[in-house]
């Protein structure tokens, strides 16, 4: 379509005309504009391109004229935001009444006259937030503990009351209280988780009040929970880098005798001979081929210590075959070495030793060594072990 010759000739608007009519068109839309903060800002935007403008047609009336509705339009709206706010904050009685009126004070932090008002509001608003929520806590706990009290008093006459008792005692934070009422229903399913979790936090709170002794062994009573089993190990390799030489100590549930800290490592020997056992059930007086030596490689390490407290124990040095050897009894040099440091017990008890004479073995009684017969009954294991105190794993 062709143009018409005065179209192709017509003037484009100057860079001033420009100006003043987006000017113009600014602020006659403030009009449709909902919040005030937005009017404001585009009557004052207005009146700067007007005053870019200069004498240009009716720039400077337009300037004033914007200049005083936008003064108008923040004091009248600033006052309504703030008298609307105050309003939601006293109708307020739940957390999003408050957030509401947050949201209205927040606007206010722009404009000076109402920014320290408006701060101190905020503030009450929050605080008000944190009562609410703190109330509904102690509700719920309210409620849960109500529950509890239920439960109870309708299991009052079933032999789950202990239980439910410990249940509510356990729930204060009464561990102590809570396993005298479990100790009551022992044989219920379950109970014993319910146990071990109260042992658990009785070691944490030892734990935290540095009685490192007293936590070890609660720890171990909580057995597989968590990771008391982790923090059992850890503790009892603690409590063994700070024993010395004769000192008693605790490890897998044992009291074991110190008889020598080697770098990172530690002799022990059990503190007594609780366990009756032949040298050998055949007669035999090896050690290697010994029944007594197979328990103790067996059952006595896997049926009593934690799979983190077996592996502190290293490898016998002087293993005399290429099996792995961890838990055993003492040779006669060795007792010889570490008597003084080792206490009498009133039983006999093994040493690894054969005897002169056939199918004998040598023992301790009293402080002497002497020598027996392999299968005889009644005499007791004194195992020996050593024990890594470093961190990680060691090897042999």
């Amino acid at each position: 379509m062709a143009l018409k010759k005065e179209e192709i000739f017509q003037e484009k608007p100057s860079k001033e005309e420009t100006i003043y009519t987006s000017a113009v068109d600014l602020m006659n839309a403030v009009d449709c504009l909902e919040r005030f903060e937005r009017e404001v800002d585009a009557l004052r935007d207005a009146a700067e391109r007007f005053e870019r403008l200069g004498d240009y047609k009716e720039a400077k009336q337009f300037r004033a004229d914007c200049l005083e509705r936008a003064d108008e339009a923040e004091e009248k709206g600033c006052r309504d935001t703030y008298e609307r706010a105050l309003r939601k904050k006293e109708e307020a009685v739940t957390k999003s009444g408050y957030v509401d009126a947050i949201e209205e004070f927040r606007r206010l932090r722009a404009y000076e006259p109402y920014q320290s008002k408006a701060k101190q509001e905020i503030r009450e608003c929050k605080e008000k937030i944190r009562h609410l929520e703190t109330l509904a806590i102690y509700k719920r706990r309210g409620l849960a503990f109500l529950i509890l009290v239920l439960v109870a008093a309708a299991l009052s006459q079933t032999p789950l009351y202990p239980v439910a008792k410990g249940v509510v005692h356990r729930y204060r934070g009464e561990y102590r209280a809570a396993l005298n009422c479990y100790s009551e229903g022992a044989n219920i399913p379950g109970v014993g988780k319910l146990q071990r979790d109260c042992y658990y936090k009785l070691a944490e709170q030892a734990e935290n009040k540095g009685q490192d002794k007293k936590a070890m062994k609660l720890y171990r009573m909580a057995w597989n929970r968590l990771d008391a089993a982790e923090k059992t190990a850890a503790l009892e390799k603690k409590l063994l880098q700070q024993a010395e030489d004769g000192d008693k100590v605790s490890f897998g549930g044992r009291n074991w005798i110190v008889l020598e800290q080697r770098n990172d490592k530690v002799l022990l020997l059990a503190a007594s001979a609780p366990q009756f056992k032949k040298f050998d059930k055949n007669g035999g007086a090896d050690w290697e081929d010994s029944t007594l030596k197979q328990w103790l490689d067996t059952s006595f390490l896997g049926e009593t210590y934690s799979g983190q407290e077996r592996d502190m124990v290293l490898p016998l040095e002087e293993a005399a075959s290429d099996s792995v050897e961890k838990a055993f009894v003492l040779a006669e040099k060795e007792y010889r070495k570490y008597k003084d440091l080792i206490p009498e017990i009133e039983n006999r008890w093994w040493l690894r030793d054969a005897a002169i004479q056939r199918n004998h073995v040598k023992c301790i009684v009293g402080d002497e060594v002497l020598a027996i017969p392999s299968d005889t009954k009644k005499t007791g294991v004194r195992p020996a072990m050593w024990i890594t105190t470093a961190e990680g794993t060691r090897e042999r």
